[in-house]
């Protein structure tokens, strides 16, 4: 049976996309420089060096990496503080559900550490999950399964008894390779490709469907086993 619950967080929880794209494109604007949706595209759940380094080469060298993270970090903080940022519909239930039903829960992002603490604390989610893991605590970030991996490694559950939850082409990849079973919840923005939902074994239209959708994974799981010695 499926004993934890692994959650992705920006798109998924959070409306955060909107807010990353003002950041970078206000950072872009001061260099007379533009920010497309193709580059936010681009850089959906992507962990922290992956993002500075492409806006690297957008700037054509004209800051150094930790100026370009400090800078547009720093807009996000004030985004968060501000209460600029919503919460993705059914995230609060979704939680508390998962809570209230005993599973273990995991948060896997590929936020920088520093402003996912801030962005937790902003919405009271803090206490919520038993383990935090930031991509930019592992050499690779989403699509390679590392993050995952070690997630499962640290709530001591086996991918077939875990779920993860992800919106973006590279997080559902991650979730996938790593043999947890996934359930997508793709945002209309940003559509993922079908080749990558048929990989999830749910695609669901937002996190409301979230309790019904961990109970039909559970009796998927369970029914072979009743099938057995007949």
């Amino acid at each position: 049976m499926i004993k934890a619950i692994i959650f992705d967080f920006d798109g998924l929880l959070i409306d955060s996309e909107p807010a990353w794209f003002k950041a970078r494109k206000s950072l872009m604007n001061e260099f007379n420089m533009d920010w497309t949706l193709d580059d936010q595209k681009q850089n959906l759940g992507v962990s922290t060096k992956t993002w500075v380094s492409y806006l690297k080469n957008k700037l054509e060298d004209r800051l150094t990496p930790d100026e370009i993270q400090n800078r547009v970090i720093f807009k996000m903080k004030n985004m968060y503080r501000n209460g600029e940022v919503m919460s993705k519909p059914g995230a609060d239930q979704a939680l508390k559900f998962c809570k209230d039903n005993k599973f273990i829960l995991g948060l896997a992002s590929g936020s920088h550490k520093e402003l996912l603490f801030i962005a937790l604390k902003s919405k009271l989610w803090e206490d919520y999950f038993d383990e935090i893991l930031s991509s930019d605590d592992l050499k690779h970030g989403k699509p390679a399964p590392d993050i995952y991996i070690e997630m499962l490694r640290r709530l001591k559950v086996k991918p077939e008894e875990s779920i993860v939850l992800e919106d973006s082409k590279d997080g559902i990849t991650a979730g996938a390779a790593a043999k947890s079973n996934v359930i997508a919840v793709p945002g209309k923005e940003y559509p993922v490709p079908e080749y990558v939902l048929n990989s999830a074994k749910r695609v669901i239209e937002s996190l409301f469907e979230l309790p019904d959708t961990i109970k039909s994974i559970e009796q998927e799981l369970v029914e072979p086993r009743d099938g057995e010695g007949e």
